[in-house]
């Protein structure tokens, strides 16, 4: 008999078509729970800032990848003081620079002035608009645009000089940067982190930044079942990793599962080699 109190969220960095092992095994298995009807709702947690997130979701459900009673959600986005349960369709973005428009391939859009690369507009197979870069007189990509399902801003990425990434911005629906993560010595970690308008918060660290969020994710739900799907320490997670923000996350009827998809055993990754420091540190703070 169904227990529909019950709601069942997995988590996942990142959810497409064309993704590893761990995602679709993942997918699996929230296809087979949402099927079975056996508990309320089924949750993908996503926790990479993924502007494509629902078109993406559409693909795969239009594919028969995902069960249509799977639901999915950006993790972060839950934090945008300005959210509402309906997206706002369309809405400002920033203008393009002046200059003319050259059609280099179907798609894509470059803006030229003077001779000198100002601006590369793309949209996807359907004509929805991606993305749009910026440029330097110098022709170095300076910043990009990009842009969700319902043509809305949803990410700025800032680059340096040198063509790195420097920082993102997540766009709440009010068009202003509710998160920002900067990126330090060109390295793809996130590091200082600041949540609010104007950078008025600086985390502590990444992953606090993520037990808020899923602290958000499950405030409505009676008996939510959390999973832990990877050890890694990702570049979104360079601090604590998932294991470390499940166990942190707050919520009087909160169950936690971990999931073992991947080897434990570090270099030369056989039997017989170390434990690698993200499994020890999981089984010593484990009751099993």
């Amino acid at each position: 008999m169904a227990d529909t109190s019950i709601s069942v969220h997995m988590t996942v960095n990142s959810l497409a078509l064309r993704r590893g092992g761990l995602v679709n095994a993942v997918m699996r298995r929230a296809n087979v729970l949402a099927g079975s009807g056996d508990v309320g709702q089924v949750w993908l947690e996503v926790l990479s800032p993924q502007p494509s997130l629902d078109s993406d979701v559409e693909a795969l459900r239009k594919s028969g990848h995902l069960h249509p009673k799977v639901n999915a959600r950006s993790v972060l986005r839950l934090l945008d003081p300005s959210a509402t349960n309906s997206p706002r369709r369309g809405g400002p973005r920033p203008p393009l620079p002046e200059g003319h428009r050259l059609v280099s391939k179907p798609g894509t859009l470059e803006i030229m002035r003077d001779g000198v690369l100002q601006a590369v507009e793309r949209r996807d197979a359907g004509g929805r608009l991606k993305y749009v870069d910026h440029y330097s007189s110098a022709a170095v990509r300076e910043r990009r645009d990009e842009f969700d399902a319902y043509g809305r801003l949803s990410r700025l990425l800032d680059f340096t000089p040198t063509g790195r990434l420097g920082a993102e911005r997540l766009i709440g629906q009010n068009g202003r940067a509710f998160l920002t993560m900067h990126y330090a010595n060109g390295s793809p970690k996130w590091t200082r982190v600041y949540l609010g308008d104007d950078q008025v918060f600086l985390a502590g660290s990444v992953g606090e930044v993520y037990v808020a969020a899923f602290a958000r994710a499950l405030a409505g739900f009676s008996r939510p079942i959390l999973f832990s799907e990877f050890r890694e320490n990702l570049n979104n997670l360079p601090d604590l990793n998932l294991d470390a923000i499940v166990a942190r996350v707050p919520h009087p009827n909160l169950r936690r599962v971990a999931v073992a998809h991947s080897n434990h055993h570090g270099s030369p990754y056989r039997r017989g080699a170390p434990v690698t420091r993200n499994w020890l540190t999981f089984l010593d703070s484990t009751d099993y």
